[in-house]
């Protein structure tokens, strides 16, 4: 009997590691494609994903692809924009629930850069969580809310393995707000303290936009 038990109980353990997927993992600083290997996800709820985030301040530009195992799908769907005029970050993450479907180039989607009449009081200040002087911007594309970003982190380029406080205003894609921007440790921007859509910033609206 104690034997049944044992082999039983083996058997559920292999059937629950069973329904986790399979996913490529890897990350690449200044490139939007890796390779890397197969794991075993940790969780069974976990998709596979790909995944871009660009980071542009002050005209440096850093760019981190990565690959694996997540259950934040609430970051699948479109890309997620801020833009001000000092600092631009765009997160795109594809995700599939198939064993290592993720292989593959990351497919950059087309940035809508159309004016979109809704114009947010923008800053970004280094090394302080709070702005000092604000400058307004016009929002582009689906950057139609107001977001207010405070980051504790910096990284690469700049600061490497230095802790360094961020203030931001930009204008942000509504899922920037909601779901926020799932940064890797290597972007320059990261581990945000607070962020959120705040109205407070917005100065002009579109007709009829709620």
């Amino acid at each position: 009997m104690k034997y049944f038990l044992v082999f039983l109980v083996f058997v559920v353990g292999e059937i629950t590691i069973g329904e986790a997927l399979r996913c490529h993992k890897c990350e690449a600083e200044g490139k939007k494609d890796c390779t890397g290997k197969s794991v075993l996800c940790s969780n069974k709820d976990d998709v596979c994903i790909k995944k871009i985030v660009i980071d542009i301040i002050n005209g440096v530009n850093n760019t981190v692809a990565s690959k694996g195992c997540s259950n934040k799908t609430n970051l699948c769907n479109g890309p997620a924009m801020a833009q001000n005029k000092n600092f631009l970050k765009l997160s795109v993450t594809k995700c599939c629930n198939k064993d290592n479907c993720n292989r593959g180039k990351i497919e950059m989607p087309v940035v809508n850069t159309t004016e979109n009449g809704v114009t947010c009081m923008t800053c970004f200040e280094r090394g302080s969580t709070k702005c000092k002087n604000y400058e307004p911007f016009k929002c582009r594309g689906n950057a139609k809310e107001c977001m207010e970003y405070i980051g504790d982190k910096s990284g690469r380029p700049n600061n490497v393995g230095k802790p360094q406080q961020f203030a931001i205003v930009a204008c942000s894609s509504p899922s920037g707000c909601n779901n926020g921007y799932d940064d890797s440790g290597k972007a320059q921007v990261a581990e945000h303290r607070i962020l959120r859509c705040n109205d407070k910033y917005k100065k002009v609206q579109c007709q009829g936009q709620s």
